[in-house]
């Protein structure tokens, strides 16, 4: 039977090492960055994204919601598109989301809820259905770096849709988009995968593609993401977007990206570092990065 994963059986995924010298000089130069947090109420349009909220993990991120509500307004992730195309960013906003639909997300749906916080979570169709054996497990294993778990099904998407939360589309198997050179494989993992989710769920308006570096994404790609219907396409790329009203339909949604078992301070220290680089080169692709 799959547990409720905790932080501990997360570190013991091979990508996740155990703390050593590094992690802990890391740990202490981001607490003495940290203590400059500046930057935090530049006008702005903030997309931060997780992977889970491990059961350990939630009194941080509980508390990184109660420090950011004070100074931030949170939108959905369709407002916060809109509010960039209408360059309208009159304060600093922030809208959340969660990669790959692993069953935890409902946990820190609950948590968003009890700050007004809505999140659009992007999931994979080939996983909805928790395929049993060696499928599921390959998955977790190649493609999320993750021990076997249980991913969201349709009635919990559903759910969360009723509550105000949005589904977006992650591909239908997490693969590498850039690593594929078949243009009938790309439009079935992205239309595809787009339409079998619109069959079951009704809309659905926004991508985000598998590991989110340019690297990872290519132009024919990206231009199937908006031919089959998607009006967003979201990176893992660091960054924030400030006001600029534009035309561009294919805009690139940057994203930071942040873990609940972070100290705030850390999370703080990223976002104000992204609300202050941010320029109106964040809207594009940047296929060189």
């Amino acid at each position: 039977m799959v547990r409720t994963m905790t932080l501990v059986d997360f570190k013991q995924v091979e990508s996740l090492r155990r703390p050593g010298l590094r992690d802990w000089l890391r740990s202490r130069s981001l607490d003495v960055l940290s203590l400059r947090q500046a930057n935090l109420g530049r006008p702005r349009v903030h997309f931060l994204y997780l992977h889970h909220v491990l059961r350990d993990e939630a009194a941080n991120f509980r508390e990184l919601l109660r420090t950011l509500s004070r100074t931030h307004e949170f939108i959905s992730h369709t407002s916060a598109a809109d509010k960039i195309r209408g360059g309208a960013i009159d304060k600093p906003y922030i809208s959340f989301s969660i990669d790959d639909g692993i069953k935890n997300c409902l946990d820190a749906a609950d948590m968003l809820d009890e700050f007004g916080a809505k999140c659009c979570f992007f999931i994979c169709p080939s996983m909805s259905d928790n395929p049993t054996g060696e499928a599921r497990e390959r998955f977790c294993k190649d493609q999320i770096s993750l021990p076997i778990t249980d991913f969201l099904n349709w009635s919990d998407m559903e759910a969360l849709k009723k509550r105000g939360h949005e589904i977006g589309n992650h591909t239908r198997s997490h693969f590498t988009l850039s690593g594929i050179k078949s243009r009938t494989k790309l439009e079935q993992e992205i239309g595809g995968s787009r339409d079998e989710m619109v069959r079951r769920l009704g809309d659905v308006s926004h991508f985000a593609w598998p590991r989110g570096t340019f690297g990872h994404m290519s132009p024919e790609a990206k231009e199937i993401v908006f031919a089959t219907g998607h009006k967003t396409c979201a990176s893992a790329v660091r960054g924030a977007h400030v006001e600029n009203a534009t035309s561009d339909t294919e805009l690139c949604i940057r994203r930071d990206h942040i873990l609940g078992a972070w100290p705030v301070r850390h999370s703080l220290y990223f976002i104000g570092r992204s609300a202050g680089r941010a320029t109106a080169s964040d809207n594009n692709y940047n296929w060189n990065a």
